[in-house]
């Protein structure tokens, strides 16, 4: 982790950090898969902005967990049920 990120979740925090605010600071914000893109305004948002299929937000949700799996050593939950 970012030495000012650390700082901000140990300190300001008391260990705790959304998990939106990180997807914007892993450059998730603006990510595109298909039709499906993370929302520039809230990072724990996946927008259909051109007739997204469900494995497009399936693959922006691995493709962020893979990226906590690497950076943090953890995968979030996703906050919604998904049903295939």
């Amino acid at each position: 982790m970012r030495p000012e990120l650390r700082e901000r979740v140990s300190g300001k925090w008391h260990g705790k950090v959304s998990v939106g605010y990180l997807n914007k600071h892993l450059g998730f914000s603006g990510y595109t898969v298909g039709g499906a893109k993370v929302s520039m305004k809230h990072g724990n948002f996946i927008d259909n902005v051109n007739h997204a299929k469900a494995a497009d937000v399936l693959r922006i949700i691995t493709d962020i967990k893979n990226k906590y799996e690497e950076t943090f050593g953890f995968m979030p939950e996703a906050e919604v049920e998904i049903v295939t």
